[in-house]
């Protein structure tokens, strides 16, 4: 590991983390199979963050085409044949619950900003999270939309499904050894959840020699399976 990398016990992982966020929405990502361990680890360092530095916090929505009924606000069954067999018309569909039926779905997502760092977690996440309480800053999700969004402010300047920034195998490598050795516990959990490595045999407790080696392995495996 490279000095210039070594710097910070603080901004070290998190940038790290940030660019796999990135590289997560790239179209070379060589860490699919690890984008829920990533998306978990960045939710819990907002936490952690928050409890050492000053973080900016808002609610931000953004409305956009249904991709649930196509824009249509009529929710269609895979198995659909329409009984006239005019495939034009969506008769004998349900309405849309992604968008109540309007053609437009309302995206609501908590935007914490840590120094340079700007990142937007979907209000259903943040809330499952819990960090409506372990921040604490609510998110208002379950009180039913049109409540909601009074709590919520047009996004400006964002929108999700950007494409990120790519990482090439090597890079992406080094950035989740740099966000292991921050943010162990969180990296291990995720990652035992998903594939039952036996990184952390007791809670809190990771074996990071052993995680290195998963997440070497892992890679080495074009970084797409789990290593046994």
């Amino acid at each position: 590991m490279s000095a210039s990398l070594d710097r910070s016990p603080l901004w070290t992982p998190l940038l790290a983390l940030d660019r796999l966020n990135s590289c997560l929405r790239s179209d070379r990502a060589p860490l699919h199979a690890l984008k829920r361990a990533i998306y978990w680890t960045k939710t819990q360092a907002i936490l952690d963050a928050s409890k050492r530095w000053h973080i900016g916090m808002r609610r931000v929505m953004v409305k956009k085409p249904c991709r649930r009924c196509d824009a249509t606000g009529i929710w269609l069954p895979w198995n659909w044949e329409p009984e006239d067999g005019d495939y034009r018309n969506r008769d004998g569909g349900e309405v849309c619950r992604g968008c109540h039926g309007a053609g437009t779905a309302t995206l609501l997502f908590i935007e914490t900003s840590i120094g340079p760092l700007r990142w937007h977690t979907p209000a259903e996440k943040w809330h499952m999270s819990s960090l409506d309480v372990y921040v604490p800053f609510p998110s208002f999700y379950g009180e039913g939309d049109a409540e909601a969004e009074k709590y919520y402010e047009p996004a400006d300047g964002w929108e999700p499904c950007r494409s990120g920034r790519p990482l090439t195998p090597k890079e992406a490598r080094r950035d989740t050894l740099l966000v292991l050795a921050g943010f162990p516990h969180d990296l291990c959990f995720a990652i035992d959840f998903d594939y039952h490595a036996g990184l952390e045999r007791m809670y809190r407790h990771p074996d990071l020699d052993k995680a290195a080696d998963w997440i070497n392995c892992f890679f080495d495996r074009n970084g797409m399976v789990e290593c046994d």
